[in-house]
């Protein structure tokens, strides 16, 4: 596979990581493979295999694909921050993910909402 294609899983690797907030020692004990291993398929060194593929895929909780696509990472911090609420919604109950659901919405709205009928989120400074 040409170095492009390595490069490219390992920076899809290390954007996955950040955005779940693990280090490359959790992904090491993740995938029961050394923090060099995981530094080198991070910078491109190395080429994965396919069963170190399909453990990242798996304890990660990333479909294959996301990891294999060609497409450049997200390198800015609001794609990064989607992609972590992506997996923290994954991880909520039915339940909760509706409440989620409802709440986002309600944010929406108020953002929406002409700004009279805005919801304060923060204190008005005091005038003197």
């Amino acid at each position: 596979m040409p170095t492009d294609l390595k490069r490219l899983i390992g920076e899809r690797l290390r954007a996955i990581r950040i955005a779940r907030g693990l280090t490359q020692e959790d992904v090491a004990g993740l995938i029961d493979r050394s923090v060099e291993t995981v530094s080198n398929l991070e910078r491109g060194q190395v080429l994965p295999s396919l069963e170190n593929l399909a453990a990242l895929s798996r304890r990660l909780g990333v479909e294959l694909t996301e990891l294999l696509s060609e497409q450049r990472p997200a390198g800015n911090r609001r794609e990064s921050e989607e992609q972590r609420l992506r997996h923290l919604a994954a991880q909520l109950s039915d339940r909760d993910f509706g409440i989620l659901l409802a709440l986002a919405e309600s944010l929406q709205t108020a953002h929406d909402s002409p700004r009279k009928n805005r919801v304060r989120l923060r204190p008005r400074p005091k005038r003197d």
